[in-house]
């Protein structure tokens, strides 16, 4: 924690504990105190006496396994800041400046207040802290008190006088990307450009109040019909279409915007805000930057799976989310060369989830992006360190989704986050679903381009499980295809004589005979296919990766089809980084390949 914090420009000293450094009563000029309870034995008194003799000082405490009332009765009415210990390094970062801000706005005030005199300051010191308690102080719009304070007001208006009002949701689109590129310091001042245009498209009757993170909340009181509400969402967009100037840099991003009327979706302001919330989620689900009203079809849709989009956003800022590597193995040597990373979600009650557990249940693919972000950026910094300890040629692949090289400036995104964490493009293979690929082929077809002048690979992944067509893939920039689990499933009489393998040609590309262009399953048996798509890939010059491995038999098989690589249970499922480490220092799997 004090080289964290050390490297971020926190000046350190250690004031309680072993390791004390200097009396805690000669420093009295701390920002903040820290008490760590991660530890195996703290001793809490002893923290609790640098406390007591730091008034000044806000307190944070990170982890233990003191309950929130213990913690409350020790430190009395002194006020702290708990941070759990599985949070991330950024947010550990973030939460202690924030709790320095608040300390020194609490500091200001209680001097503001000793200087003030007579009735008019001490009435000017109470509005100060009435508009701190009712706003956002980065913005300086109404915070979520104030709106929801405002919206019971105007729902008795309305129902009084038999009118109808408007609560919007706007959540930004994009904005965590540029967050964590470029830092917190330029997000916040890009969220307060936003505000002020956002301002620019309301009523002065309108109340627009900053809900938390990137998403702001719209109340529109005594509006006629829902073309009313509609004109303002669309003059918002309108408004957001234009990029934002921020430190000399052209920052684009969207919104979405889920809109709940009164009284058709509800007479409670918690409700309206609700829906406006569900639909918003729809918008983002859509494809992003539009605005829906809010319908009882949105909610029948996906039971349950706002929950989980919301408890799997928390979990990603709490620091529940974990990077998973799956080795995959050169069928030459038996070395690792390449590993596939994956997320996993460390809930604290559910224990480890895979990504298959709870994917399907998502209504939109919204926070699969976030959390797609979150992946490659952790996988590409643990992708660098491997390379300078471990192994200087191992490489490392991630699955992109289709639809996400569709977005607008993805790729240079994408190329962004490689660029700043140090790995070079020819260490990276990302992978894309077959039928996924098919379905979106000339839409992404520059995209895939673009991946590969910057010296990433492409792989085709669950080959053969979908279309199984090699005719197109002359036109399409990839490198590789990755078989589906399901070949070496149903494959036959593993080691029998292989077939010959013909080749039709249709504009110069080789196509498989034997093997249908659309469809679930392979005309000849599954060993059949996989070796006829071994030998079409040679010919075409791709690179062939193998999925689903489970015996030493199989991978003898595909060792005798020409396939270089593999995957499967018979080395090895994802494993947590320090596991991979051991993997890389030895020839571990050299036997199961026969070497």
């Amino acid at each position: 924690l004090r080289e964290l914090l050390t490297s971020r420009g926190f000046e350190i000293d250690l004031a309680s504990g072993k390791a004390r450094e200097r009396p805690v009563e000669a420093a009295k000029d701390f920002n903040l105190v820290v008490m760590d309870l991660t530890g195996s034995d703290p001793d809490l008194s002893e923290l609790l006496d640098c406390v007591a003799a730091l008034p000044d000082s806000a307190v944070v405490v990170v982890g233990g396994n003191l309950a929130f009332d213990e913690l409350s009765g020790a430190l009395g009415n002194r006020a702290f800041h708990l941070i759990t210990s599985a949070c991330g390094a950024e947010e550990l970062v973030a939460a202690m400046r924030a709790a320095i801000r608040h300390q020194q706005l609490v500091l200001e005030n209680r001097a503001l207040r000793s200087r003030l005199q007579g009735a008019e300051e001490r009435t000017a010191a109470d509005r100060l802290a009435n508009f701190q308690a009712n706003h956002d102080l980065l913005t300086r719009l109404p915070n979520r008190a104030l709106l929801n304070d405002r919206l019971e007001n105007a729902i008795t208006r309305a129902r009084r006088n038999e009118r109808k009002l408007a609560v919007m949701f706007l959540d930004l689109d994009g904005f965590k990307s540029v967050n964590d590129s470029l830092g917190h310091t330029l997000g916040d001042r890009l969220l307060k450009a936003v505000a002020e245009r956002l301002e620019g498209c309301v009523r002065r009757s309108d109340t627009l109040a900053r809900f938390g993170g990137d998403e702001f909340a719209l109340l529109l009181p005594d509006v006629r019909a829902r073309q009313d509400a509609a004109l303002i969402a669309e003059k918002i967009l309108g408004r957001l279409d234009d990029p934002f100037v921020v430190a000399g840099r052209r920052l684009s991003i969207g919104a979405s915007i889920g809109i709940a009327m009164y009284p058709e979706a509800g007479d409670l302001g918690e409700l309206l805000i609700r829906k406006a919330d569900i639909a918003m989620y729809y918008v983002k689900g859509q494809g992003k930057h539009a605005y829906r009203f809010y319908s009882e079809e949105m909610n029948l849709r996906h039971p349950g799976q706002l929950a989980t989009e919301r408890e799997l956003h928390g979990g990603l800022i709490r620091g529940e989310l974990e990077v998973y590597y799956r080795p995959r193995v050169s069928l030459a040597n038996g070395r690792v060369t390449a590993v596939e990373a994956a997320w996993r979600w460390r809930h604290p009650e559910r224990g480890l989830i895979e990504p298959a557990d709870i994917v399907p249940a998502l209504a939109t693919g919204a926070y699969n992006a976030e959390v797609d972000d979150f992946l490659h950026k952790q996988a590409f910094r643990q992708a660098v360190e491997w390379r300078r300890r471990e192994r200087a040629d191992l490489r490392l692949a991630v699955n992109l989704p289709a639809a996400r090289l569709a977005e607008p400036e993805f790729v240079e995104r994408f190329a962004g986050t490689l660029l700043a964490a140090g790995l070079a493009g020819e260490a990276l293979t990302v992978q894309i679903d077959e039928n996924a690929l098919m379905e979106s082929a000339q839409a992404i077809a520059p995209q895939l381009q673009d991946l590969q002048n910057r010296g990433i690979r492409v792989v085709v992944g669950d080959f053969g499980a979908g279309f199984s067509s090699l005719r197109y893939l002359g036109q399409l920039s990839v490198s590789g295809l990755k078989l589906s689990p399901s070949l070496l499933r149903h494959a036959e009489a593993i080691g029998a004589d292989l077939p010959a393998v013909s080749f039709d040609t249709l504009e110069g590309t080789p196509t498989l005979e034997g093997t249908p262009t659309r469809g679930g399953t392979p005309t000849g048996s599954g060993s059949r296919t996989v070796a006829a798509i071994a030998a079409a890939a040679e010919q075409l010059g791709l690179d062939l990766i193998a999925d689903g491995a489970a015996t030493p038999e199989q991978l003898g098989f595909l060792k005798s089809c020409g396939v270089q690589e593999a995957e499967g249970p018979v080395f090895a499922d994802a494993l947590p980084a320090i596991e991979v480490d051991k993997l890389l220092r030895t020839d571990f799997f050299a036997p199961l390949v026969g070497v």
